[in-house]
């Protein structure tokens, strides 16, 4: 069993293991991302929206720790955005564990994400996926998402 929680902008509730299972998802996104600090870390939660999801539970029932503990095996990010036309939501770094996929773990994580801009007045929530990303792509498209005909540009300094 799993639970899904929001660490808001402001909040310092991450533990150390807390860190520790972030950058292990980064690297499952993406294997060249370097190891993040805790302050690093820290930082990007001041000013986005933290989903996570933990394992609370063996795959029997078993309780492992009671909330708010439990291991990260799933996140999301929602970064807002005002623009001139309204304020619009990005999702980043949108994954789950590889070992607990298959369980509703990256819907939950989506319906909670949607559910956040929806209340905070997000006029449009936008992210991008690569294409080797089938299953998650079909998620997106499941809750609405278009694909738009659309150059990406990225500068990296």
């Amino acid at each position: 069993m799993a639970y899904l929680h929001a660490v808001h902008p402001g909040s310092r509730v991450l533990a150390d293991e807390d860190i520790d299972r972030i950058n292990f998802l980064l690297k499952v996104l993406n294997a060249d991302t370097p190891q993040y600090s805790r302050e690093h870390i820290g930082t990007m939660v001041d000013s986005t929206i933290l989903v996570l999801t933990r394992q609370i539970s063996d795959d029997d029932g078993k309780p492992l720790i009671q909330p708010p503990g439990g291991v990260i095996v799933g996140m999301a990010t929602l970064s807002r955005l005002p623009t001139l036309r309204g304020i619009k939501g990005y999702v980043e770094d949108m994954v789950v564990d590889p070992a607990h996929r298959g369980r509703g773990l990256g819907r939950g994580l989506m319906q909670t994400v949607m559910q956040l801009a929806r209340f905070y007045g997000y006029k449009r929530v936008d992210l991008t996926s690569g294409t080797h990303r089938v299953e998650a792509n079909k998620l997106y498209q499941a809750f609405g998402f278009v694909q738009h005909d659309t150059n990406v540009y990225r500068y990296t300094f």
